[in-house]
């Protein structure tokens, strides 16, 4: 019998609104995880009811179900929904809410509207939480048959400093109760996860088996590279790698995750997330693949907007097509007590691209207001310095494009490197990044 997990769709709701498992992935495995098309908020510690300071990097190493508890204690939510944009109009493809308890998720039931009405689907996610308020156990079920039925229980264990020790997976037979199909057993140096190592219960051999192991490297309080290997005969071999890059804030700067090519025996690399902070949160998550022949090229952004206390309101999903970002889905977060959560349609979002990027000697950026307004559209630096001044005039809705030609005010040349783009309109603001290259 094969292992299972869910699978990583959306960080945020990869517990509630995806089918349940698929079969032949690892709970920890890393190189599907970083497949995400989520965005991933960065959270305000001490800000209202919200008691946690995520870190991003946990995404890639934690069990998903463990990282979506926590995005749900800290944020607050009590409903999301996730919907596709289409035809000109949002299609609702699944809703979930979340019962609190205490300022903590209790359950969390969610329902699939993908599916045709008479088979819609339903699932629902119970939680537990220990004297540190962490997770203790997790447990899914789906609706059939007209009833709820159990599906699948992780049970987690810690240190005294709160780090995770132990994770077991079960999965439930009718007649036969729970069954441990998976154990994983981790090494923490104090709250830190440095190494684990996955088993599957093989019920034709009836003894665990190896499957997968992890290991963490810190660079004093961060991840800096996490390495998976699979067990492969009788021994572990490399399968993927996750390399960080940092800000000097400490925010994640770029995610880059690498497959092991057994022949001749190196990284390559094959998925790069480059994320952009403004007063502390997360503002975008652009996602590119490696092609062996075109280098990284663009295919998802997400953009997350905020109300003005700071709680994430909405994510708007771009995919890279024809090169122009193209809108093509939302998820919308609401929380209790809030009367309101500021409407922002998509005809109402700053957009801002460039092409070619990288680019040698020029490139042409193209933006789309929603609203005639008073419009900046300025080039910096990574310092933050302002480098050029491109746009500065009242300017009709719709698209507009100008053509930069990788010098400053001044006429002279810059040096290769990273370049903001950064555009402001009608009290809204978008930040691009560019690469020039020489």
């Amino acid at each position: 019998m094969k292992a299972y997990r869910l699978v990583f769709v959306l960080l945020l709701v990869a517990l509630l609104v995806t089918p349940l498992f698929c079969v032949n992935t690892s709970l920890f495995s890393t190189a599907k995880q970083g497949h995400s098309r989520g965005f991933n908020p960065q959270l305000i510690a001490n800000s209202k009811d919200r008691h946690l300071n995520v870190d991003i990097t946990k995404i890639y190493y934690l069990p998903e179900e463990w990282v979506t508890w926590y995005w749900l204690y800290g944020i607050g939510c009590t409903s999301m929904i996730e919907e596709e944009w289409g035809n000109g109009d949002w299609i609702m493809d699944y809703e979930t809410e979340v019962v609190r308890s205490d300022g903590k998720p209790v359950m969390a039931t969610s329902t699939d509207y993908t599916e045709t009405p008479a088979v819609m689907g339903r699932y629902e996610y119970t939680y537990t939480a220990n004297s540190q308020n962490q997770p203790a156990t997790i447990t899914s079920s789906y609706f059939s048959n007209n009833q709820w039925n159990y599906d699948k229980r992780q049970t987690y264990s810690y240190n005294e400093f709160g780090g995770i020790t132990q994770v077991s997976v079960e999965e439930y037979y009718n007649g036969g109760g729970w069954v441990p199909i998976e154990l994983a057993t981790c090494v923490s140096n104090l709250d830190r996860l440095i190494e684990v190592t996955v088993q599957e219960y093989d019920f034709d051999l009836l003894m665990w088996v190896n499957e997968m192991h992890m290991t963490l490297t810190w660079n004093g309080t961060l991840v800096n590279e996490v390495i998976e290997q699979n067990w492969i005969g009788n021994s572990w071999q490399n399968s993927s790698r996750i390399q960080y890059a940092h800000t000097v804030q400490n925010n994640v700067l770029q995610v880059t995750l690498e497959d092991w090519s057994n022949n001749p025996g190196f990284w390559m690399e094959s998925e790069r997330h480059t994320y952009t902070f403004v007063d502390g949160l997360w503002t975008e998550e652009i996602i590119e693949d490696h092609s062996s022949t075109l280098g990284w090229v663009q295919e998802w952004k997400g953009i997350m907007s905020y109300n003005n206390e700071g709680y994430p309101i909405y994510q708007l999903g771009y995919y890279w097509e024809t090169n122009i970002w193209d809108l093509c889905e939302r998820m919308s977060f609401y929380y209790e007590g809030m009367a309101t959560q500021g409407e922002i349609a998509p005809n109402l979002q700053l957009v801002v691209s460039n092409y070619p990027n990288p680019f040698i000697g020029a490139t042409t950026i193209s933006y789309k207001l929603p609203q005639p307004a008073q419009t900046e559209l300025s080039i910096y630096n990574l310092r933050g310095q302002l480098v050029r001044k491109l746009v500065n005039e009242p300017l009709t809705s719709g698209q507009h494009t100008v053509t930069w030609d990788g010098k400053d005010d001044n006429g002279k040349a810059l040096a290769s490197g990273m370049y903001l783009c950064r555009i402001s309109s009608a009290g809204k603001q978008e930040t691009h990044k560019m690469l020039l290259m020489k």
